[in-house]
């Protein structure tokens, strides 16, 4: 399949799977002149941009890293600190207003070069828990958009109906270069398989039938 010759789309990328998957299906659709991969302090910062610089070589796609310093001032959780390395199944994290300022700062992005889309990797799972990972979320933000961007940009999540599962099934169809993707709290080089996060994707890539795409990335139960 060819892709679009004309980028329209800047996408926010973690490194994750829902934001892989969501950026690889807005590639192929839209096309994305730029992924922008944000540094606001958290402990797993570095392991993310390293996913974000393969998965970006791997779909030719620009990556930007982006510095934010204002939760440095703030208690923002243990996601943010390097110090407590305390993670457990029960420990999920709650960095405040973290999508929503990193949607604007995506969307000030797309406006300034002149593109219409920001793209964001939403699911269903996480939507039930985390109520900016919603459709009701992004319509709330497109409306604001509709303000704040002279109506330019618009916030788009090829993801957001969909189950972790259906969304590796998806990446799968597509060649979404999953093998590449970090989604684990610590920040360590393996994933703990014990956080929230880990347990997720573990879960999902299982549902999947696909654990042994992922099965290099996580630490040894032995």
């Amino acid at each position: 399949m060819a892709l679009p010759t004309d980028p329209k789309a800047v996408a926010l990328l973690s490194g994750g799977l829902d934001s892989t998957v969501a950026m690889t299906i807005a590639h192929r659709e839209l096309g994305v002149a730029e992924a922008l991969c944000v540094d606001y302090g958290q402990r797993t910062f570095k392991r993310e941009l390293s996913a974000a610089e393969g998965i970006c070589a791997a779909l030719s796609i620009p990556l930007e890293n982006i510095k934010l310093d204002i939760y440095e001032r703030l208690s923002a959780g243990k996601l943010l600190s390097l110090k407590d390395k305390a993670l457990g199944e029960d420990m999920d994290f709650w960095v405040p207003n973290r999508n929503g300022l990193l949607i604007n700062i995506a969307a000030a992005v797309a406006e300034g070069r002149g593109l219409p889309y920001v793209v964001v990797g939403f699911n269903i799972d996480e939507g039930a828990s985390f109520s900016d990972n919603t459709v009701e979320f992004m319509e709330a933000t497109n409306r604001a958009l509709a303000y704040s961007t002279l109506g330019r940009v618009k916030l788009i999540s090829p993801t957001a109906t969909l189950s972790k599962k259906e969304i590796v099934d998806i990446g799968r169809r597509l060649g979404a270069p999953l093998e590449l993707i970090y989604s684990c709290y610590s920040g360590e080089e393996l994933h703990c398989a014990v956080c929230p996060s880990c347990k997720r994707l573990a879960k999902a890539f299982l549902d999947a039938g696909a654990q042994e795409i992922i099965q290099h990335k996580f630490k040894s139960k032995e």
